[in-house]
């Protein structure tokens, strides 16, 4: 229930659970105390019309959307403004909220159309994060550029609700000016600053760094750097993308990113961002550089995510990371209405193998079948370790029910290749249970059961085979 003449989607306080009124308090907040412009955006009916685009073998969303204009113009009229906080007024001129909202609409007429292809594709494409520039008009009527960002909720349906910060990016000033009016204070600063700052001029070539970043560069004399081109330090699979925001800082856009950078041969991970430097009114002299070096930070956040989500005897994704990949591949496939299949596999007679050589050569024989497993499938499909001698597949995309059934069949068959370790020939094989998407189910939890339970009917007959959940379908037994 909303309350009277309010536009936030706060409910009454009787109705509130902690989550509501943890996310109502947030609204608040956001609204009267920030001091940058908000806009609460309702999606309208938005996500339900672009589920046919999902479902349709688009592979370039904005090729495709810039040249259906009138598809989305009709996207467009699904969007709608329903409050902005007084910062916003105070950017754009407006006298009143009720007016501004009324002609909101007008505000970004340039570029109106293309914000909201970038929005729709971000929707599309499942990102977590919305960023664009546009040309925002003030109600004296000149035009100044602004930066517009937003987190998409993790679950978006029709009338999701999502806020929009609006920054101007029109007053810029020299960044030594504005932070250090006295030059040699700018220039201590600049020396003796934690982060490499450096100066790039108009053709892409480096005019000045400070003591930081010759560290960085594993350089004795600010001689070795100077004129040098700021693309050649960069590695080619990085070099299109930073070409690109450098071109957009010198037509005023700043920017943040990361790349890699060759330091005396050694390749490292930085984090940069590009600050244009206005001398005459909108035209860009020259950029300065900020960057950090954060290798050992990426190999740290590597590491724990590693740890986190994949299996450390086989280095497969473990059973968390592994759930999380069916629920997303079952939402596209929904959307893409294809099928969908897990396997099940369970060593047999593994314990005995255990048992007789021990627990070390168990271990190394798991490894041999997980890599054995890996080489049988496609890129885009999926193997994890769910425990002990248990292995499942996930095949994220199939045509028909029998091409799981195929998958199985390789697998058994390459299982059973004789093994050499330690100077031992041994001999395994294994039983398989699928389920396929949508003929056993629409959901993981009850996929991986189904599977888990036609596995077991395989165990009771022996092993060595395979079984599908629905008996009635073709079995194998090699």
């Amino acid at each position: 229930m909303m309350k009277a003449g309010s536009h936030l989607p706060i409910p009454e306080k009787d109705y509130l659970t902690i989550e509501q009124r943890k996310i109502a308090d947030w609204y608040r907040t956001a609204f009267q105390q920030s001091n940058i412009s908000l806009w609460l955006v309702d999606l309208g009916t938005l996500p339900g019309k672009l589920e046919k685009y999902s479902a349709q073998d688009i592979r370039d969303y904005n090729h495709y959307f810039a040249h259906h204009i009138f598809e989305l113009l009709t996207l467009a009229r699904q969007l709608k403004v329903v409050d902005v906080n007084m910062p916003t007024l105070a950017l754009y001129g407006g006298k009143d909220k009720g007016t501004f909202l009324k002609q909101i609409a007008n505000k970004h007429n340039k570029d109106q159309l293309e914000v909201l292809k970038k929005l729709v594709v971000a929707l599309l494409e499942q990102r977590h994060y919305f960023e664009t520039e546009a040309t925002a008009s003030h109600r004296n009527g000149h035009q100044f550029k602004v930066v517009m960002k937003a987190i998409i909720p993790e679950h978006v349906t029709d009338h999701t609700r999502m806020l929009i910060s609006v920054t101007s990016l029109a007053h810029r000033k020299k960044v030594s000016q504005l932070l250090f009016p006295e030059q040699d204070i700018y220039q201590t600063f600049l020396h003796n600053a934690p982060v490499c700052i450096h100066e790039i001029d108009q053709d892409g070539r480096l005019t000045a760094m400070n003591d930081t970043g010759l560290k960085m560069l594993r350089l004795n004399d600010v001689s070795q750097i100077l004129g040098c081109r700021y693309l050649s330090l960069v590695t080619d699979d990085d070099k299109p993308r930073i070409e690109y925001l450098m071109l957009r800082a010198f037509n005023g856009y700043s920017s943040e990113f990361e790349f890699q950078l060759r330091c005396n041969g050694e390749l490292r991970v930085f984090s940069s961002c590009f600050i244009p430097i206005e001398e005459n009114k909108d035209q860009v002299h020259h950029i300065i550089g900020i960057t950090q070096d954060i290798t050992e930070r990426k190999h740290s956040e590597e590491e724990l995510y590693h740890q986190a989500n994949y299996d450390l005897l086989t280095n497969l994704p473990n059973r968390s990371h592994f759930t999380d990949s069916v629920k997303h591949a079952l939402t596209q496939a929904r959307r893409r209405r294809h099928g969908l299949a897990l396997l099940f596999i369970d060593l047999d007679n593994f314990k005995p193998i255990n048992d007789t050589y021990g627990h070390a050569m168990g271990d190394t024989l798991l490894q041999q079948v997980s890599a054995t497993i890996q080489n049988t499938l496609r890129k885009e499909d999926l193997t994890c370790r769910f425990g002990g001698d248990e292995f499942i597949i996930l095949l994220p995309s199939i045509a028909k029910r029998n091409n799981a059934a195929v998958v199985a069949e390789k697998v058994l068959r390459c299982i059973q290749q004789p093994i050499n370790l330690s100077n031992q020939q041994l001999s395994i094989s294994a039983s398989i249970g699928i389920s396929t998407f949508p003929e056993d189910g629409d959901s993981y939890e009850t996929l991986m059961p189904h599977a888990d339970m036609a596995m077991y009917k395989v165990k009771n007959y022996g092993g060595n085979s395979y079984q599908f959940h629905q008996v009635e379908k073709t079995n194998f037994k090699m």
